[in-house]
């Protein structure tokens, strides 16, 4: 299951690559709800 939290992850983070790296860096749903929880 957490495999497809990974996909939803990516897809958002791809329209936000700005906030990729904060995502990333805080693992948490960033302003524009990428949940990046690996």
């Amino acid at each position: 299951m957490l495999q497809k939290q990974s996909d939803t992850c990516i897809v958002l983070l791809q329209n936000v690559s700005r906030k990729i790296r904060t995502c990333m860096l805080a693992n948490h749903v960033s302003e524009h709800g990428c949940c990046c929880n690996l």
